[in-house]
């Protein structure tokens, strides 16, 4: 139910981020770090495509019974991360930690090339590769890193970048609520049509669901 499409252009979705996870569980509290994480982020459309046709995958489980929900609980209260094949169980911090770094190993990616990666994306960003900055054994935090990289390439203002990433803005708390006015929020989805992984979104796809 975070997934919410623009009354004027019902083929975009965002998604709202109005709560985080406690630390080391996957259990929600209905507040964030600070009043810059509530915001409201235009998708990819590969991202967009995946999580409609997931969604109509698990509508197939619950209809065949193969899987049962808690009672009164309905398909959009199920968590878009979900640990494993467990569709009621929602993914920890730490869980999408370890899947990340899954992730890298699997491509290939050790600790010193991650390093690398790192340091070249606090480069981009324009912030100063200090011992202070360089962190040991890079994280899946690299990945949020590496997104707001992306979106300085497709043309981002920087208020946009701080909106989309929850980073403080230098602007009136006014400047933060406009992004969540469908306008500029189509606005911002039009800049991510560049956005590389659409142009694989439907060999991803199709890779994806036939595993």
């Amino acid at each position: 139910a975070d997934l919410k499409s623009l009354d004027e252009h019902p083929e975009v979705y965002s998604i709202v981020i109005d709560k985080k996870t406690k630390n080391n569980t996957n259990v929600t509290e209905p507040w964030l770090k600070t009043q810059n994480g509530y915001r409201k982020n235009p998708l990819v459309d590969a991202l967009r495509d995946f999580l409609l046709k997931y969604k109509v995958y698990i509508e197939s489980l619950i209809e065949s019974g193969d899987l049962v929900l808690p009672e009164g609980k309905t398909i959009e209260d199920l968590p878009i991360a979900h640990k494993g094949q467990n569709f009621l169980k929602r993914c920890s911090a730490g869980d999408l930690s370890r899947a990340g770094k899954q992730i890298f190993e699997m491509l290939g990616y050790r600790s010193q090339k991650l390093q690398e990666i790192h340091n070249e994306e606090l480069f981009l960003l324009g912030n100063d590769i200090s011992d202070e900055a360089i962190e040991k054994d890079p994280t899946t935090y690299i990945l949020r890193r590496h997104g707001c990289t992306r979106l300085v390439g497709l043309d981002f203002t920087e208020s946009e970048i701080d909106f989309v990433m929850g980073h403080s803005m230098n602007d009136d708390p006014e400047t933060r609520d406009m992004f969540f006015n469908d306008d500029l929020q189509y606005e911002m989805y039009m800049k991510l049509k560049n956005h590389p992984l659409n142009k694989r979104s439907k060999e991803l796809l199709e890779d994806l669901f036939s595993r």
